[in-house]
């Protein structure tokens, strides 16, 4: 972790998962669960780091499925 901190390099990997519900129009649908990771990487692991990187994946179920697929 020193020597990670040293090269400004601290990776640091964040998993979210939020029940998000859609509205459109007068219509609002049910809560989908939506999942988030992202791999970040800091330069050091202070209440004052900068992100260096950060790449995210999205992973979010379909609304509808079609029973023909």
């Amino acid at each position: 972790m020193a020597a990670a901190e040293r090269l400004r390099s601290v990776p640091f990997d964040v998993d979210i998962t939020v029940p998000v519900r859609l509205q459109l129009g007068g219509v609002r649908t049910w809560a989908v669960q939506v999942t988030v990771r992202c791999a970040m990487t800091v330069d050091r692991l202070a209440a004052s780091a900068k992100v260096v990187s950060r790449p995210c994946d999205v992973n979010v179920p379909f609304l509808f499925r079609s029973e023909e697929l």
